[in-house]
């Protein structure tokens, strides 16, 4: 596996190309107060988006808005390489006045861009040079100017993209449809004390078979992507909200706020009252 990431402006940006020839490479679950924009130069991948599930080929960009839950994972043995991107608000904010946008969420309108061929060497090359630029931006101060002009063609490429797409808030028709509709079963109602019987029961499927068939088209299992839901919205509460541990523990679809102090520091690294205070801290 190759791979190298190169950052902007502390953690305000940062570029990651990768080549991998392992075949079964998983990324962990995840999700971070940037926006991500994944590029697959070649291969294949599936993007498992909140309770979505997209599957790339060579020319797809895949767009994660901040703070949302995803995981790439493999579909064919075969090698592949990719770009990632991500960048915060305060790094964007200039390019989304330029576009008289308030936030990038607005050209983050679909989730799943297929480029066409004939586009494809010039996306390549946008990211290629914010590769570039980002490896030599100590060497004066133009570099972070010039990845923000290469960053401001690509949001009007999408931009441009969403305006002539006449379907592009159509979700795209996958094979496995009932395992999607099981994962947005599950984020809907990760509040609730749902099983693995309960969400094998709403598409009709057998507990083994469920449990055996989720875990190969996402790449989670049951029990991790409920809990990376519940862990999640909790950290969203306690930044965001003035509610009790004990509160935020039952709105998150915890039993008990012992039990969700235990998931969370091994999720996090931290208990549920320092995260608050750090997140809190001036």
């Amino acid at each position: 596996m190759e791979q190298d990431v190169h950052f902007l402006n502390g953690s305000d940006f940062f570029i990651s190309r990768a080549k991998r020839s392992d075949v079964t490479f998983v990324s962990d679950s995840h999700y971070h107060d940037t926006y991500e924009i994944y590029y697959l130069v070649s291969g294949t991948r599936r993007q498992f988006v909140n309770h979505n599930i997209y599957d790339m080929e060579k020319g797809d960009m895949i767009l994660i808005p901040k703070r949302v839950i995803h995981k790439t994972t493999a579909i064919e043995k075969n090698p592949h390489m990719r770009y990632v991107l991500n960048f915060s608000d305060s790094f964007s904010e200039s390019i989304c006045k330029a576009m008289e946008t308030d936030t990038p969420e607005q050209v983050f309108k679909t989730v799943k861009i297929s480029i066409p061929e004939s586009r494809r060497e010039y996306i390549l090359g946008l990211f290629e040079k914010m590769y570039e630029e980002s490896i030599t931006a100590d060497a004066d101060e133009y570099g972070t100017i010039m990845v923000k002009n290469y960053l401001t063609e690509l949001f009007v490429f999408i931009s441009r993209y969403n305006r002539k797409s006449d379907n592009h808030s159509i979700p795209e028709a996958f094979p496995e449809e009932r395992i999607q509709k099981a994962a947005k079963f599950i984020y809907d109602n990760f509040h609730r004390q749902i099983t693995l019987a309960d969400a094998a029961n709403h598409i009709y499927m057998s507990e083994s078979y469920f449990s055996k068939k989720f875990k190969k088209v996402t790449g989670l299992n049951f029990g991790e992507y409920l809990t990376s839901i519940r862990i999640k919205m909790a950290e969203d509460m306690l930044f965001g909200t003035n509610k009790s541990i004990m509160e935020i523990a039952e709105l998150s679809g915890f039993r008990d706020a012992n039990y969700f102090g235990d998931v969370f520091k091994k999720a996090k690294g931290i208990s549920p009252n320092k995260y608050r205070k750090l997140k809190n801290r001036p």
